[in-house]
């Protein structure tokens, strides 16, 4: 049975909307796609209009010619979350993060971190990164792929500690990675 209210996101691009010669408008900051303090008004403003979540697509490869474009994306996205988890209390803060360039343990700490900071905010959209020109260079992107979110929410995210016991997290618990992806517990 659904509860028939509808959970509205919104989208972060790289500070200048969707427009492609939005950064050439009179007044537009030039400066956007690097100005957290921008950022942290928009999500306050979003926050205040009970949208529910915050996302930020990003890709591991420059996607436009810098001549002529302003960039897609904004500096680093897990930054920019950071910053709007001290700024904010409610909103959901979701980034893309690529399964074939970031190693398994490096994006379960990550988005651990952003979780704890957030206190319990953080989302993760787990891509393999099919951008031709950044896929090619992982032929074991699937792999990785199911390494990295195997690790992610059955190894880091259930941590637990034992004051009971002299014992913090076990290590038997969280199994090993290989540097190609494949976990083994």
């Amino acid at each position: 049975m659904t509860s028939g209210q509808m959970v509205l996101g919104m989208q972060f691009s790289g500070g200048y909307g969707a427009a492609p010669g939005a950064w050439r408008l009179p007044g537009a900051n030039l400066n956007s796609y690097t100005d957290t303090d921008q950022f942290v008004r928009y999500a306050q403003a979003a926050e205040r209009g009970k949208i529910q979540l915050l996302f930020i697509a990003d890709t591991p490869v420059l996607d436009v010619d810098l001549d002529h474009h302003a960039p897609h994306h904004m500096i680093d996205p897990l930054l920019i979350l950071t910053v709007l988890a001290r700024e904010t209390e409610r909103i959901g803060l979701v980034t893309t993060a690529s399964t074939t360039f970031t190693e398994p343990y490096s994006l379960a700490r990550q988005f651990k971190a952003l979780d704890v900071i957030s206190h319990g905010r953080a989302g993760w959209n787990a891509v393999t990164t099919s951008d031709p020109a950044a896929a090619r260079t992982s032929a074991r992107r699937y792999s990785r792929s199911w390494a990295a979110t195997d690790w992610h929410t059955s190894r880091v995210i259930s941590s637990q500690c034992d004051h009971d016991r002299p014992l913090f997290l076990g290590s038997r618990s969280l199994g090993e990675t290989s540097a190609y992806g494949n976990c083994r517990t």
